[in-house]
């Protein structure tokens, strides 16, 4: 029984300092900037930490609001709509990706190939702590 006791006990504290240290995933707030000279009329986000619709219409050169994420990825899915066509950067890929962390970051995004309607993101830059 003793033995139990004492495996069970350097198990936990192995597992407890594994923890340590460790970033917490979320939340993260995202924004996005619209770096195209066109204007993005919806504006639609996934980050595989939940998918939100944002309110309202971008303009060029312009940010949206922020929206609360359960976690983000620098890579997000992005969908616009300009002049009644949907642009994309199409579904991502998060595997091996590192997430975000807790934080404000704003996503600047364009148009990658117009013929396409393939957007693209350009970086992601990180703003501020959470409040």
């Amino acid at each position: 029984m003793r033995k139990m006791f004492i495996i069970f006990t350097v198990f936990s504290l192995v597992l407890n300092s594994c923890d340590k240290g460790k970033s917490p995933e979320g939340p993260t707030d995202i924004r996005i900037k619209n770096i195209t000279d066109q204007v993005f009329q919806t504006l639609s986000v996934d980050t595989s930490g939940g998918s939100f619709d944002y309110e309202g219409t971008v303009a060029a050169g312009g940010i949206s609001e922020y929206k609360r994420f359960e976690k983000a990825y620098p890579r997000a899915e992005v969908t616009v709509t300009i002049n009644g066509e949907a642009y994309t950067t199409g579904t991502q890929n998060y595997n091996y990706q590192v997430v975000l962390g807790q934080g404000k970051f704003t996503n600047e995004v364009y148009i990658e190939n117009p013929t396409l309607r393939k957007l693209a993101i350009a970086r992601v830059i990180p703003e501020a702590p959470l409040d």
